[in-house]
């Protein structure tokens, strides 16, 4: 599970990644921040049209309040694809710069380096964490529709193993707050590709009120599985973002009008 911290600037930990001793790993909320509606308040992106001294002045706050150089969090510019990066240098440094945007397009980090703090955003998109304690090294994952049917989860085992020899059995994995089943309605454009991507597991189902409604978490789920992760080494938080808009931003009941959360994660 994810456990909740409470206090200035809440966040969830992971205790599954945390419990190691070898990283940090948290997913932000909405609140502790200061930016105005429809960002209120903790709004860490910079093109959705918040004020970027009010995002720069947000991600601050959360690096303090995890006691973090916020000019060693590496951006990458999500597309929904499936590119896993290597984080370096070149990533870092941009929350205090003129330029805050990010320098590369990309939906996963990855690194073996500690202190480097691999961030991505979300407002209902499902966000992947993952540990690999032997080596150590890790990736933070951003997937979408298009990135869940296309295996990002599975391409960010994949990374890991390619870039530092991990052994899929020694990774951990957290599958973090996203939409969920209960609200993500869907056409049979996206309602298609996520049933053929595990035939017969449910990924898709039909509701009394006759619309189709798909499964994000569980399908990322099933990739983590199939490439190996052992189940028990894969928690999920079974959070919807869109059922709590109270704690969470979420792009679909907002009707685009809100700001994103962040997941992070560092060696420590």
């Amino acid at each position: 599970m994810f456990a909740f911290v409470p206090g200035d600037v809440p966040y969830y930990r992971i205790p599954l990644l945390e419990d190691t001793g070898l990283v940090q790993a948290v997913f932000t909320t909405r609140l502790g921040g200061v930016s105005p509606a429809p960002y209120a308040s903790l709004n860490l992106s910079w093109n959705r049209g918040d004020d970027p001294s009010h995002t720069q002045a947000n991600y601050l706050r959360i690096c303090q309040a995890l006691g973090w150089d916020p000019q060693q969090v590496a951006q990458c510019h999500a597309v929904h694809g499936t590119q896993v990066l290597e984080a370096s240098e070149a990533d870092t440094g941009r929350i205090l710069a003129p330029d805050h945007s990010p320098a590369r397009e990309g939906d996963g980090f990855m690194t073996h380096r500690k202190g480097l703090i691999l961030r991505q955003t979300f407002a209902d998109c499902v966000p992947i964490f993952l540990l690999d304690p032997a080596y150590p090294a890790i990736a933070m994952l951003h997937a979408g529709w298009r990135g869940t049917v296309a295996g990002m989860a599975a391409q960010g085992v994949r990374a890991l193993v390619q870039r530092y020899g991990s052994r899929p059995e020694n990774i951990l994995a957290a599958i973090g707050p996203s939409i969920h089943s209960c609200c993500f309605a869907i056409r049979e454009d996206v309602a298609g590709p996520l049933e053929r991507a595990f035939p017969g597991e449910g990924l898709v189902r039909q509701e009394k009120d006759g619309r189709l409604y798909g499964d994000l978490q569980r399908c990322n789920f099933l990739y983590l599985r199939a490439q190996g992760v052992l189940p028990h080494h894969i928690v999920s938080s079974g959070l919807c973002t869109a059922c709590h808009t109270e704690t969470f931003f979420s792009h679909r009941a907002e009707q685009g009008r809100c700001g994103t959360m962040a997941g992070m994660i560092t060696l420590i």
